[in-house]
């Protein structure tokens, strides 16, 4: 930074761009030894809500959610959010790359409705920066879909063999079902 300060115990370097990595010195200006402030992060602004969100169904159990959006650099994440009755959140994940536009929730009730919303999260690009350099954005508008049920279907080849004092009782099955019940 060219020129001397006069009287000035503070610099505002508004050339910075956000989301860079600066180094600074400083020396009294007749000096001959910089005081080295080491590396300043300039951060970025607020990210802005993903757009495009959808919802849909995903299989038995999973609800695919998408998104898009121009975010532009790659110390982004994606954190999306949960809810069954669209008041109540929680993450869901958290981190996602700023390349990801899509993730799929498994392991859902059948036949039950998720809310979902999505935000864009500027992180600095050193894990050493403090969280006060974190940006989130505002969520995406909230949308929903069902995870369908699928009923199970009924074991096949069902045998009885019997024994001197027991009988074996087998199938063949190839549902989403992974208990059986069994009655005498």
């Amino acid at each position: 930074i060219p020129g001397t300060l006069s009287y000035q115990k503070s610099y505002l370097d508004s050339s910075a761009a956000g989301g860079e990595i600066y180094s600074y010195r400083v020396r009294p200006a007749a000096g001959d030894r910089y005081t080295d402030l080491g590396d300043a992060y300039s951060y970025r602004q607020q990210p802005p809500a993903p757009s495009s969100i959808s919802a849909s169904s995903a299989g038995a159990r999973a609800i695919l959610v998408s998104w898009g959006g121009d975010f532009g650099h790659s110390d982004l994440t994606f954190t999306i959010q949960y809810s069954r009755d669209s008041t109540n959140w929680q993450d869901a994940v958290i981190g996602l790359s700023a390349s990801t536009r899509s993730w799929q929730h498994s392991g859902l009730t059948g036949g039950s409705t998720y809310y979902y919303r999505v935000r864009a999260v500027n992180n600095p690009p050193l894990a050493s920066y403090p969280d006060k350099y974190r940006r989130e954005g505002n969520y995406s508008s909230i949308v929903s879909a069902s995870s369908y049920y699928m009923p199970p279907t009924n074991p096949s080849s069902v045998q009885a063999i019997p024994g001197m004092r027991n009988i074996e009782i087998s199938w063949q099955y190839s549902g989403p079902n992974d208990h059986f019940d069994i009655e005498r």
